[in-house]
């Protein structure tokens, strides 16, 4: 196989363009300071990277060329049915099975715990600046709830996210423990999560607090490493993290901001006379700093050639049986996302070189040792990217998109032409020219699987030369993507919204195998059998235009022409809910008949000028045998002349919902509001 197949990108005409572009950035560079080559040419190839990347960045951000990446960040995603619930009660839900996922609430049966972040200053006359976990006792019988106790998490300014493990509760927060670091990240208005200043200034911290008395949890180890948290997953008992991390060198003039009175010649040297530790993330452990990450200048770089990168990414195992056993591997670049299967952690992001690209670094989950890294065409978009990845039986399938804009359209997709011409043995895209206009999204789907040398083996792709069905209509963007063994749906969407359904069952040969087109569209899909798949989005009429939530339900059984059995309607045009960006926000239990579903939603009234009319709770019950979806429960919690709507609006408040037994507990910012399904009806 031509391993090269799986990085080319681009047409000559591209890399020629991509090519002047990174020289005239480096020689404007050199024309005002110093020459990097030279200076570099002793240093190690972690050190080169990282201060080449920093002197680069500095300086494309100082000549308002601020780094803009394509993708966006990889959320956590979401669970089948068959994993929704540890009992009588729903647990997160969470992607796949035996990999469990932070959220800010977690419950046992007997106890819920639930972070309350700190509110801002203006709505808090307390003055409370740290964030809390709240315990409460819960019942069944009846459905109730109790405060108990809490935690301060002192030092802390938000939490993450919580894992419960055995008789620990595992809290992730962010702070930070050297407020004189605290000074750039937060200065410059083009900072965001996809530039290398971002990741400044804060630490993630593991805090793991024992359960031995369950209404008071007592924090006994922490473990803080400097850098933004990424994401986390909990897989046997082993807490895995990614963190970034982006030093912090004042110009030479002190000043808290770049401008054009800093010296850019002055301000390198001031990098390159920078000690590496010095750009590498410190440690914490019980808040005594005991040293650096990586000083062995052990790291998985990216080539140089592509001109470096400022920022460290840590990817931490945590054996929550025995925090102080734990180890760190190093990774650098534009790292944003994860995805963790019971066998594999990979990472995902960006080659430096190519905007139109998905960088993926598989890792083993015992030992953290680096199998496999390359890229593929296309980007993870969408409000949930992390849907679009899934591993199975070795292979990774990932959907991927690309946009031809209108300067980029007579090369961009080129790509798939090249593979076409290709020696290699394996299936290859048709020309782009005959997949879609030159000026449309174009989706496909890689499946890849590690190489002996280190290298990603291209197992496949969609479309190909054999299989031309593409993926979505012209001009119509992906909105879900959802695995469940040999099937992957995908939810396209511009006016209608048509559901893919892909065979995977020889990975060597992927095919869709079934198409339907209704209006609306699903953002969020929940496999709820082989057979049955449930659709959360928006209504749309006939030209695409959105008009309320939607809950559907699909037949899938025959594969080749799936069905909707039937459909919901929830509010009008403006209406929304959390679990369209975040499946956190659904809770599922288990039934004698199927499922439970419940999560929250804003009703809004599109025919008098778009009135809210307050924030409801919905449950509904899903039969998996007679394939039907009945209402139990539509009720307002939050009115619009509530007094607490200020607060819920500008705040950090959040809601879940999770279920318990025959009722459900309201989560609001920590607070518990508790009762049975009869009991929310009355209300």
């Amino acid at each position: 196989m031509d391993r090269d197949v799986i990085t080319h990108f681009r047409t000559i005409a591209t890399t020629v363009l991509i090519s002047a572009i990174l020289t005239a950035c480096q020689s404007d560079s050199d024309s005002k300071g110093v020459n990097l080559d030279t200076e570099l040419k002793n240093a190690t190839t972690l050190e080169n990277y990282l201060k080449r990347g920093y002197i680069n960045q500095y300086s494309e951000s100082t000549n308002a060329s601020t780094e803009v990446d394509t993708a966006a960040p990889a959320t956590d995603t979401d669970t089948s049915a068959d994993d929704s619930t540890g009992g009588n009660y729903s647990v997160t839900n969470t992607q796949e099975s035996g990999v469990d996922e932070a959220d800010l609430v977690k419950q046992n049966g007997s106890y819920l715990y639930a972070v309350q972040q700190p509110l801002p200053a203006w709505l808090d006359p307390s003055g409370t600046t740290a964030p809390k976990i709240l315990s409460w006792a819960t019942h069944t019988n009846p459905v109730s709830s109790s405060l108990q106790g809490s935690v301060t998490l002192a030092g802390a300014y938000d939490v993450e996210g919580l894992y419960l493990q055995d008789n620990r509760l595992i809290a992730l927060t962010r702070s930070g423990l050297d407020p004189s670091r605290n000074d750039l990240a937060t200065t410059r208005a083009s900072d965001s999560y996809y530039n290398p200043w971002y990741w400044q200034s804060y630490s993630t911290d593991v805090r793991v607090l024992d359960l031995s008395t369950p209404a008071q949890p007592n924090q006994n180890y922490q473990l803080s490493i400097e850098g933004y948290l990424i994401s986390s997953r909990v897989i046997n008992g082993q807490l895995y993290m990614a963190t970034k991390f982006t030093p912090t060198i004042s110009p030479p003039d002190n000043s808290n901001e770049y401008g054009d009175n800093v010296s850019i010649a002055s301000w390198q040297h001031t990098v390159l006379d920078t000690p590496l530790s010095e750009l590498l993330p410190r440690i914490w452990i019980n808040g005594e700093q005991t040293g650096h990450l990586f000083e062995d200048g052990n790291c998985h770089v990216p080539d140089l050639a592509q001109g470096g990168y400022p920022s460290i990414v840590a990817l931490v195992r945590i054996n929550l049986n025995n925090p102080t056993d734990w180890e760190a591997s190093c990774n650098s670049g534009r790292i944003t996302g994860v995805y963790a299967s019971t066998d594999a952690f990979i990472m995902t992001g960006y080659d430096n070189s190519h905007w139109d690209s998905t960088r993926l670094d598989w890792y083993t989950l015992d030992g953290l040792t680096l199998k496999a890294s390359g890229t593929v065409p296309g980007t993870l978009d969408g409000s949930m990217p992390g849907f679009r990845l899934s591993e199975q039986d070795g292979n990774l399938r990932i959907l991927t998109s690309s946009w031809n804009w209108w300067f980029w359209e007579d090369v961009l997709i080129d790509d798939v032409a090249t593979l076409e011409s290709s020696s290699s043995t394996t299936a290859v895209a048709a020309n782009s020219t005959d997949l879609m206009e030159s000026s449309d999204w174009q989706h496909r789907l890689f499946i890849v699987t590690p190489a002996s040398d280190g290298t990603l083996d291209l197992i496949s792709q969609l479309p190909n030369a054999s299989r031309t069905t593409v993926i979505g209509k012209p001009g119509e963007d992906v909105k879900a993507v959802r695995y469940r063994g040999d099937r992957a749906y995908v939810v396209t969407f511009q006016q209608t919204d048509p559901l893919y359904v892909l065979n995977l069952s020889d990975a060597s040969d992927p095919f869709v195998e079934g198409e339907l087109e209704i209006t609306g569209f699903s953002a969020y899909l929940h496999p709820l059998s082989d057979s049955l798949l449930l659709g959360i989005g928006q209504d749309a009429d006939s030209s695409g235009r959105t008009a309320g939530l939607k809950l559907t339900l699909f037949n899938t059984s025959d594969a080749a022409n799936p069905t909707a059995i039937s459909s919901t309607r929830l509010g009008g045009r403006g209406s929304s809910a959390d679990i369209l960006q975040d499946h956190h926000a659904a809770s599922f239990l288990a039934t004698d008949s199927g499922v439970r579903l419940a999560f929250t939603w804003s009703h809004y009234d599109e025919n008098n000028g778009y009135q809210w009319l307050g924030d409801k709770i919905y449950i509904a019950d899903i039969n998996t045998s007679t394939q039907t979806l009945t209402e139990i429960l539509n009720t307002n919690y939050l009115e619009p002349n509530d007094e607490s709507y200020a607060n819920y609006w500008y705040s950090y408040q959040y809601t879940r919902v999770p279920l318990q037994a025959d009722g459900l507990h309201l989560v609001n910012n920590g607070e518990v509001t508790s009762g049975s399904v009869t009991d929310w009806t009355a209300q």
